[in-house]
């Protein structure tokens, strides 16, 4: 019986890594929206619901919405079937 040292990558979630590896650490909506193929309305609903972490470049008035690399992996991650 082999084991996995903690290390080696998932194997089914290992394209999600390769998938945004050419993100900014900080993308805007559209960004987000043509890699994971979701619309960006798709996108504003996972914002809504909380699945999709997001920052805020001021704190009022209209701003630009600005997606963590990493809550784009979490939210790939979340939506993949073990």
């Amino acid at each position: 019986m082999t084991t996995r040292s903690a290390k080696s990558p998932d194997p089914t979630t290992e394209y999600i890594d390769d998938a945004i590896r050419d993100l900014p650490a900080i993308c805007r909506l559209p960004e987000v929206a043509r890699v994971t193929r979701f619309s960006e309305r798709h996108l504003r609903r996972f914002i809504a619901d909380g699945r999709l972490r997001t920052l805020r470049a001021t704190e009022a008035g209209s701003s630009r919405v600005l997606v963590p690399r990493a809550a784009v992996g979490d939210l790939l991650r979340g939506l993949v079937r073990p």
